[in-house]
């Protein structure tokens, strides 16, 4: 994590804090040969799905939920934040299972949820980790625990289950170290009956939820167990309906939020407080949205609230707000969501003050945040550098990089996302090695969220070219197509009716493909050239999409889905002269069999083109084929998945890497990804690529582009090799990415003053290089270094209000 660095507000020497972000975060474990080549830095924001459950235990925070990676380290379901990184543990929960709730009680960490799996161990419901392994809680317990605590050295449990193995037990459960029994009749109701959260004040039990009835008192909603008796507040908390979603335990005070509308007989909105004797309202409550609280917390003068709601008594608030003691606040922009169902789900308070906030969503204030996020009191932070997966919800089936190109040392993405790293970069970015950043206000659709994407790219010099299916670029109006200058956006003429899907340069002129039939208002099928100033036919176009061009002195070559090209049969793969249009063999079943999704030209005679076909001039081939005139396969080409592909190729002028979805390649197996070296097929690394950190779903990767040594692979995709990865990934079989430690080191002058120093600690032969920022977005590198340990130190840091570090591999 970055250490940061800020001034005492009474000196002008240093005092540290330790935030969380992400730089050398701990990796996977699967240890297969080669994966050690892939690099960690483009881990998702946050997690890769929804946080359910944060707090803290101690210096200790710990999340829970259905993510399988939280700020690039693969941790399945559950995870432990010591203050410094992130960590597993052991190997988390089972790929389908869900954590609900956590308790603590020393070192023993105790996890309820949805679960049939823990540490590989079979467990029903609930478990217990001891910080080395995992064990089951007798037969647990058949239905979701959604809250633990302990109360008397007890443990308890609430949910919506039944019985524990053949005792009956009406949801709400204590374990007595060998066994699960109930609280007498424990907490019933007419219907939907829950219990959702468990508070004490170590004298009484708290119970909240959706219920009528405790251990046969009439208690709506809300009851107290005092270790022998049941009791309900003065006519409990509305109805049945939404209930009590958590209680908040301060001094005198019991403050409650769920959905509801009284509390006794004092008209409410959704949340309430008891005071001893009487309910009362708070201000107006909060509505608007999905009207619900789930979770309260207080940091210093201050109640914290988060649910799912627009609106705190008459203040807009996203789904988090403040309760001074008299009215309400919102917390910046709050917590966002593009697209999906948005909510905030559970609130924590660290050791340092900060505010840990869970849940559904992807956005808080203006950063990116895949379900996890931090409030510092004045502004949010986020964790995570690759692109905004959680940005569309738990699956990263609509989220993916579509295009990647590379000119000198900057790389360019586009697809669909918003965000990558903590920068908002509509749907393209460019990373310079260090960091990303946006292009201007990047390029919108009139549909935005469900449809804009960037498809194409091609670079010369400082003009980026990109394609995909949008209206607006940078704020001015272009039809999916469009111009980068390094400094401002602009359109290519009227541009094009239909989505763009391919681009390729030669010299001033711009070849476009897509499923367009119209380019600048004129007739052009599928495909058009733009001169810079206007746009013209390839004669009559192709009779359907153009996926692929690639251009060679005097002959374009050109790839789709099209069986017609210029009038002239042509299968999937024609020639342009410049004049008129061609097949590429005059055989029979001349061109191939499927789509052909990709082009690279060899020489001005030989191609390598991959796509969905087996056939190519009548031979059978395996989505791989090499030739011109007549077409032979790449060895047995690739295969495996349910609809396996090539969708993307780069030639480094010795060997092919291809991605798609695909397996296997050449009978090994290889994930997404591969490459050929003229004679045989090897994979890059033992894990390949993967969309999910169970390892049990390959990534669909949509495209490639190499840079010296660098292979970058962008798709639906989470993890490379055995490294987090959002998005794209980066491959270097020339160097082993280990991410070096960095701790911090007590001056010995420091409480008279003096520079701010850290200590980093890397592999052997490993060069990083040690990089500065002020605002965990752009970052200036100070000192490049091979010595492993080194010790660091920053005499300007008194200098800066705030201060951040971090430690990365170099180049």
């Amino acid at each position: 994590m970055p250490i940061k660095d800020r001034p005492a507000s009474n000196s002008v020497f240093p005092v540290l804090l330790l935030v969380v972000a992400a730089f050398g975060l701990p990796v996977g474990t699967r240890g297969v040969s080669g994966d050690e080549h892939w690099d960690f830095q483009f881990g998702p924001p946050g997690t890769d799905a929804d946080v359910y459950t944060v707090s803290t235990n101690g210096s200790d925070v710990y999340v829970g939920g259905n993510f399988r990676t939280v700020g690039g380290v693969i941790v399945n379901g559950v995870a432990r934040f010591d203050g410094l990184r992130w960590s597993a543990l052991g190997s988390g929960l089972g790929a389908t299972d869900i954590a609900w709730a956590m308790a603590y009680r020393g070192s023993d960490v105790y996890v309820g949820g949805s679960m049939i799996s823990a540490g590989g161990l079979s467990v029903t419901n609930v478990a217990r980790w001891d910080g080395t392994n995992w064990f089951s809680l007798g037969s647990g317990l058949h239905g979701n625990v959604f809250t633990l605590t302990f109360f008397g050295g007890v443990l308890y449990a609430g949910g919506d289950f039944t019985n524990a193995g053949a005792v009956a037990i009406n949801h709400l459960a204590r374990w007595d170290g060998t066994n699960w029994l109930p609280l007498g009749s424990g907490v019933v109701g007419a219907s939907n009956v829950l219990v959702k959260v468990l508070r004490t004040d170590g004298t009484n039990l708290y119970v909240g939820g959706t219920f009528t009835n405790a251990g046969g008192v009439a208690a709506i909603n809300l009851a107290k167990w005092d270790g022998t008796n049941w009791s309900g507040f003065n006519g409990g908390i509305g109805d049945t309906t939404g209930g009590v979603g958590d209680i908040l335990l301060d001094g005198s005070n019991i403050y409650v939020g769920g959905q509801f509308v009284t509390a006794g007989n004092v008209a409410v909105t959704n949340i309430a407080k008891w005071d001893g004797s009487n309910w009362s309202a708070l201000g107006g409550g909060v509505s608007g949205g999905f009207g619900v609280i789930y979770t309260i917390a207080r940091i210093g003068n201050e109640l914290l609230i988060g649910g799912g709601f627009t609106n705190a008594s008459g203040v807009s608030a996203q789904n988090i707000a403040g309760w001074n003691g008299n009215s309400w606040t919102n917390l910046s922009a709050g917590i966002t969501s593009e697209t999906q169902p948005c909510y905030v789900l559970s609130l924590a308070v660290g050791s340092g003050g900060q505010i840990y906030v869970g849940g559904i969503f992807d956005q808080a204030g203006a950063l990116p945040a895949g379900g996890l996020a931090i409030w510092n009191g004045s502004s949010w932070a986020t964790v995570g550098d690759g692109f905004d997966e959680g940005a569309f919800g738990p699956s990263p089936v609509l989220n993916s990089v579509r295009a990647l190109a590379v000119n000198g040392a900057d790389l360019y993405a586009g697809g669909f996302f918003r965000s990558v790293g903590r920068v908002e970069a509509n749907y393209i970015a460019r990373w310079d090695g260090t960091n990303w950043s946006p292009l201007g206000s990047g390029v919108r659709g009139s549909n935005d969220f469900s449809t804009t994407v960037v498809s194409a790219i091609a670079v010369s010099g400082s003009n980026v070219y990109v394609g995909g299916n949008f209206t607006n670029a940078g704020g001015v109006s272009a039809n999916n197509v469009a111009k980068w200058d390094g400094s401002g956006w602009s359109a290519l003429g009227s541009g094009l009716n239909g989505p763009a899907s391919a681009i390729a340069l030669s010299g001033s002129d711009v070849y476009v493909g897509g499923s367009f039939t119209s380019a600048g208002g004129g007739s052009a099928n599928h495909i058009a050239k733009w001169d810079g100033s206007s746009w013209s036919a390839l004669g009559s176009g192709l009779n359907s999409n153009v996926t692929a061009i690639a251009i060679t002195p005097g002959v374009s070559f050109v790839g789709g889905n099209f069986t017609i090209a210029g009038g002239v049969n042509a299968n999937h793969i024609a020639q342009w002269n410049g004049t008129t249009w061609g097949p590429l063999d005059s055989t029979s079943s001349n061109g191939v069999n499927g789509t052909v999704n990709s082009i690279i030209p060899i020489t001005p005679t030989a191609l390598y083109i991959g796509g969905t076909f087996t056939t190519a001039g009548g031979t059978s081939v395996n989505r791989l084929a090499q030739g011109y005139s007549s077409w032979s396969g790449l060895g047995s080409g690739v295969t495996g998945g349910s609809s396996p592909a090539v969708l993307a190729m780069a030639y480094d002028g010795a060997n092919l890497y291809v991605v798609g979805s695909f397996t296997n390649a050449g009978g090994l197996t290889a994930n997404g990804i591969a490459k050929w070296d003229g004679a045989s097929w090897s994979a890059l690394g033992g894990g390949g690529l993967q969309r999910s950190a169970s390892g049990l779903s390959p990534a669909f990767m949509t495209a490639v582009a190499n840079a010296g040594n660098d292979i970058y692979a962008g798709g639906r995709l989470l993890v490379a090799g055995d490294k987090p990865s959002s998005g794209i990934g980066r491959y270097n079989g020339q160097l082993t990415f280990t991410p070096p430690a960095v701790t911090r080191l007590d001056h010995p002058m420091w409480s008279a003053g003096g520079p701010f120093q850290c200590r980093v600690t890397a592999s052997l032969g490993t060069t990083y290089t040690i990089e500065a920022s002020t605002n965990l977005t752009s970052w200036v590198p100070l000192t490049t270094n091979s010595s492993s340990p080194f010790d660091f130190f920053d005499p300007d840091a008194a200098l800066f209000a705030d201060r951040f570090y971090r430690a990365r591999t170099f180049p």
